[in-house]
C-alpha cells in the first residue's frame, strides 16, 4: 500500500504522497494535476520582494530580476548537488546545501521551500540521513520546482 499516509502526518509527508502520484511536468494531464499539486506546495509571501523593491524603487538595478533569476539558476543547479549528495549517503553535503537552499529560499518569501530544507538541514547535521530521505528529497523537489514557476511568474508579471 504506497498510496497509504498514516496519522498523524506532517505537510511533508503529504508532499511527499503527491509529488509520487502527480506526473512530471511533462506529463502533466489537460487538466494541469500536476501543476495543481506543485501549486500547493508553495506559498510566496510577498514581503521579501516587497523589500527588495524598496531597495531599489526605480527598478534601474533591476534587484528582483537579478535576485529571482540568480535563485533559479543556482536554484537548479543545488537541487542536482543535493540528489547526488543523497545517493552518496552524504549528510555532510545535504546539510549543507539545505543551509543554502533555506536562507535563498526565506530571503524570496519562499516559505514552504525554506521550512523543508530546514527540517532537512536538521535530521542531516546528526551525521546520517533519515530513512525516508527519499521522501523527504521528493518534497524538497516539489517545493523548489513550485518556489521557482512562481517566482519566475512574478518577472513576467510584474
Amino acid at each position: 500500500m504506497d498510496d497509504l499516509l498514516a496519522k498523524p502526518f506532517g505537510r511533508k509527508d503529504l508532499l511527499a504522497l503527491l509529488a509520487r502520484f502527480s506526473p512530471s511536468p511533462g506529463e502533466a494531464s489537460a487538466n494541469g494535476s500536476a501543476e495543481c499539486a506543485e501549486r500547493e506546495a508553495s506559498s510566496l509571501d510577498p514581503e521579501p520582494i516587497e523589500t527588495l523593491r524598496k531597495l531599489d524603487p526605480e527598478g534601474q538595478r533591476q534587484l528582483v530580476q537579478r535576485t529571482i533569476t540568480k535563485f533559479a539558476d543556482y536554484g537548479d543547479e543545488l537541487m542536482a548537488i543535493l540528489s547526488d549528495a543523497v545517493d552518496r549517503g552524504d549528510s555532510g553535503e545535504v546539510a549543507r546545501i539545505t543551509h543554502s537552499l533555506k536562507s535563498s529560499s526565506a530571503s524570496l518569501g519562499a516559505r514552504d521551500l525554506s521550512g523543508l530544507c530546514a527540517d532537512l538541514e536538521r535530521l542531516a547535521s546528526g551525521g546520517s540521513l533519515p530513512a525516508d530521505i527519499d521522501a523527504n528529497l521528493t518534497a524538497v523537489k516539489t517545493a523548489h520546482r513550485a518556489a521557482r514557476r512562481d517566482l519566475l511568474a512574478l518577472l513576467k508579471g510584474g
